[in-house]
């Protein structure tokens, strides 16, 4: 029996903001693939794993949502002042197509970082450390973006504390700059309202006529009011809440007592539900709706699921979430036992100042011994990273503050009841926990905080 020959091609899978997609250097595409066409459109697919009729992706790099269905193709561009042509491609999940009409901005970050791993940046233009600044051409729209990418030892810095809304670990930013994002393909202006005007009066045949703002800045967007077509914005909270299993958490359910008076806004592009009626724990839920539903949950926690919101989400995705989310509520599963978080053990001493402890070297020391108890080489050592579980997303140990083993039994019991919490700064040498914390050497040369006693009063 004769079979299609397997092809290899370099490849790296790189996120990029809230996106993922598949990089290719240009020359390492077949040659069939170099030019624009079905070939090219074909391999993507079948990386991809599209079309998909099962909406799965299982066989292909996708991962059966529109964020993370994508391609990228780098070159070492011909252009004057550019380092690389970066050419963009979505790719449909249930349907054979491939749309190069746009731009991905999230994946705009990784094109630079790739940029540089895959050797198409001059490397006399790479500090050894610092910022690399990658001047970007963007083929699917013709427009310049310079990406500012951090390097450590002539390589792209990839770890970091930079955290984004929608994406589960920090890691280092990349901060972009979009050159005239308005400006005509032959750089002579442009204009970023393309009728002229600031509101026009949009006819859409058999529905009416609408007041819309046009705008070009990367991508040609519309915007219209919400209202003119029968929304209030509201409308996917009402409905989760009326389900009498689930609760959409309002701006008071998310926000401490004391900071309730700070004019903070709830965020319109994420929504938070309450699942602990449901009967299922947030795996089993995040399960079940992945595999009868096809809905991908972007970040929760032991109690909550949370959604993100954007221009891109359909009226039929929200709907679709709706129907999910009635669907298990009618089911009636008897509600499950809540877990109890642990309470927050007190603030101990602060012995020198953050500053100096987050920049001191250090040194990891495991939570756990050799025999898996506590390690009580920890009790009295100062820490050097700030540790933050969460739930509840409130510092345990702040840089310079003296550990106790009291905090080190709250962590060890943090980890072991709970699969699903983020310890942010505790460091893992293989399965090993462990903390930063100062050398004995530098405990004795660093600047101590002298301790604060309550001062006495006269008898006047």
């Amino acid at each position: 029996m004769t079979f299609a020959p397997q092809v290899r091609i370099p490849a790296t899978y790189m996120r990029g903001g809230t996106s993922k997609g598949v990089f290719f250097r240009l020359q390492d595409l077949p040659e069939r693939c170099q030019a624009p066409g079905e070939a090219r459109d074909r391999l993507f697919l079948r990386v991809i794993g599209s079309p998909d009729p099962y909406a799965a992706h299982i066989d292909g790099m996708g991962g059966a949502t529109s964020s993370t269905s994508k391609c990228v193709i780098l070159s070492k561009s011909a252009r004057p002042d550019h380092d690389v042509d970066y050419l963009y491609g979505q790719v449909s999940i249930d349907k054979a197509f491939v749309d190069w009409s746009g731009n991905c901005g999230n994946l705009s970050t990784a094109a630079g970082a790739f940029a540089i791993h895959a050797g198409l940046v001059d490397p006399s233009r790479i500090p050894r450390d610092g910022t690399c600044v990658v001047r970007i051409w963007q083929a699917n729209i013709a427009k310049t973006i310079v990406a500012h990418v951090p390097v450590t030892n002539g390589q792209v810095q990839e770890t970091g504390d930079f955290e984004l809304d929608g994406v589960t670990f920090p890691a280092a930013e990349i901060v972009l700059e979009f050159i005239d994002p308005a400006a005509e393909a032959d750089a002579s202006g442009g204009a970023m309202f393309p009728t002229g005007h600031l509101v026009d009066d949009l006819e859409v045949p058999g529905v009416g006529t609408f007041e819309a703002t046009m705008i070009t800045a990367g991508i040609p967007t519309v915007f219209v009011n919400a209202e003119d077509i029968g929304y209030t914005g509201t409308e996917l909270r009402e409905q989760i809440n009326s389900t009498g299993v689930f609760r959409v958490l309002e701006l008071d359910d998310l926000l401490p007592e004391e900071v309730k008076g700070d004019n903070i806004r709830l965020d319109p592009t994420k929504i938070t539900v309450d699942i602990s009626s449901c009967g299922m724990t947030v795996d089993e839920l995040q399960q079940e709706l992945f595999s009868r539903f096809n809905i991908t949950i972007e970040k929760s926690t032991f109690n909550t699921i949370t959604l993100l919101l954007t221009i891109g989400t359909t009226r039929s995705k929200c709907s679709r979430l709706y129907d999910a989310l009635m669907r298990i509520a009618r089911e009636k599963r008897a509600p499950r036992r809540l877990y109890r978080t642990p309470d927050l053990p007190p603030f101990t001493e602060l012995v020198s100042l953050p500053r100096d402890a987050y920049y001191a070297t250090g040194e990891l020391v495991p939570l756990l011994d050799e025999n898996d108890q506590l390690n009580g080489k920890l009790a009295g050592r100062i820490c050097c990273d700030q540790i933050v579980p969460y739930p509840p997303g409130i510092p345990v140990l702040v840089p310079g503050q003296r550990i106790t083993a009291n905090i080190v039994d709250y962590l060890v019991r943090y980890l072991r009841v709970q699969n699903k919490v983020e310890l942010h700064g505790v460091v893992y040498q293989g399965y090993v926990p462990s903390i930063r914390v100062l050398m004995q050497s530098e405990e004795r040369h660093l600047a101590h905080i002298p301790s604060q006693k309550p001062a006495r009063r006269r008898a006047a």
